[in-house]
């Protein structure tokens, strides 16, 4: 999979972020959870569950949207076992580093609010590739509630679907699927 398609489409949805930041009067949050990510379908039978922690700082653009940046890490203990990615992993551990691009759209504006949203940019992870390639284009869909404490305060819960795409060799491409559920909280100033 060529790295310069994705590229494209995220520099240039950073810009529309940049530009709906300096036209709005909105709000920010910042917001820190803790991940338990379970490994599905091929890395789930080459890596045990892993955990991580992901900061997010958000744009309040209006009671039902939300964007920003976040930037994660996740770690997971390798099996050993004999799937195919078992091997790509350099070392007793894989280790995951995403930074994306999210928006979130809320469904309504009380107390309990649930939503759904989409991160989207790059990760850098130890996997041994015959490509040497070590940044890998990343995307997670996801559902999600948060739960108002007070005006400034929020509790959240996320179930979050992340897609991690890779070039296995030269000429494939492949992709490891990881669910995270992401619990934290979230100050807004």
């Amino acid at each position: 999979m060529n790295r310069n398609f994705f590229l494209k489409p995220a520099v240039i949805a950073f810009c529309f972020f940049l530009s709906l930041s300096f036209a709005s009067k909105a709000q920010y949050s910042v917001g820190v959870t803790g991940n338990y990510m379970i490994p599905s379908s091929e890395f789930g039978s080459a890596a045990k569950p892993g955990f991580g922690a992901t900061v997010e700082i958000r744009k309040i653009f209006s009671d039902i949207i939300k964007a920003g940046i976040n930037i994660g890490y996740a770690s997971f203990e390798n099996k050993n076992s004999d799937s195919k990615i078992s091997p790509l992993i350099d070392g007793k551990t894989l280790t995951i580093i995403p930074v994306t691009l999210s928006a979130q759209v809320f469904f309504n504006d009380n107390k309990f609010r649930p939503f759904i949203g989409l991160d989207l940019g790059w990760a850098t992870a130890n996997l041994k590739l015959t490509t040497d390639a070590k940044n890998y284009f990343i995307m997670a869909p996801q559902l999600g509630v948060e739960y108002k404490l007070s005006e400034q305060v929020f509790i959240h819960l996320t179930a979050k679907d992340n897609l991690m795409f890779y070039e296995r060799t030269a000429h494939a491409s492949d992709l490891m699927s990881m669910v995270g559920i992401n619990f934290g909280l979230t100050y807004k100033f």
